[in-house]
């Protein structure tokens, strides 16, 4: 079963690296990799932007008052 779910994510991941290769963007880039890693892991990536968002937002509120 583990090897199941590790062959999807390598093809999945692979596929999102040759998207962004036709796209023109250099595989190289860090920020492209953490794409790819992001493309790879779904919804989960939401919910933590989402939280990161909060916690922002919170500290930009509490400083500019």
């Amino acid at each position: 079963m583990t090897a199941n779910i590790a062959s999807v994510l390598y093809i999945q991941m692979r596929m999102a690296a040759v998207i962004a290769y036709m796209g023109g963007y250099d595989l190289q880039s860090d920020k492209v990799q953490t794409f790819v890693y992001a493309c790879s892991l779904g919804n989960s990536v939401n919910d933590v932007r989402k939280g990161t968002g909060m916690n922002f937002e919170q500290k930009f509120s509490g400083n500019s008052i």
